[in-house]
């Protein structure tokens, strides 16, 4: 965390595929580095394919960077 900044929200949607359809800075840190860096590291995570259990197109996800350790 850096320093004086809150922790950013973010949320992601990833494909059945596993591919990221979609990252969006829900709650800014009030640093725009901070940011940016959180959304880069999460754009640089490689899921696999979703369950075939999993009937849904898409998987939404909350993270919330205050909660990371």
């Amino acid at each position: 965390k850096m320093e004086g900044a809150q922790s950013p929200i973010i949320l992601l949607t990833i494909a059945k595929n596993g591919s990221i359809v979609d990252v969006v800075i829900a709650t800014s840190s009030g640093n725009h580095e901070y940011d940016q860096s959180a959304e880069a590291a999460i754009r640089n995570c490689q899921f696999e394919p979703l369950p075939r259990w999993y009937r849904g197109e898409f998987i939404p996800f909350k993270i919330d960077f205050a909660d990371v350790k």
